[in-house]
């Protein structure tokens, strides 16, 4: 069986399936973070094998010190 996979930009219909993955991949106290990444600015990268969402990626930017 072929199996094909694609890392797309996230869409808004991804949502439901990206907190799903969250709230089954993330200890409770981390879900908040994990959760507000994706509704955050910023691009989210998905993973889709065969059409079913499987997972993301978001590169976050930050400044430590001065």
């Amino acid at each position: 069986m072929k199996r094909d996979f694609a890392i797309r930009g996230m869409v808004q219909s991804d949502k439901e399936s990206l907190k799903e993955i969250v709230d089954l991949s993330f200890p409770r106290f981390f879900r908040f973070f994990a959760s507000r990444s994706i509704d955050s600015n910023g691009t989210v990268f998905v993973g889709e094998a065969n059409r079913i969402v499987v997972g993301f990626a978001k590169l976050t930017e930050f400044k430590v010190g001065g």
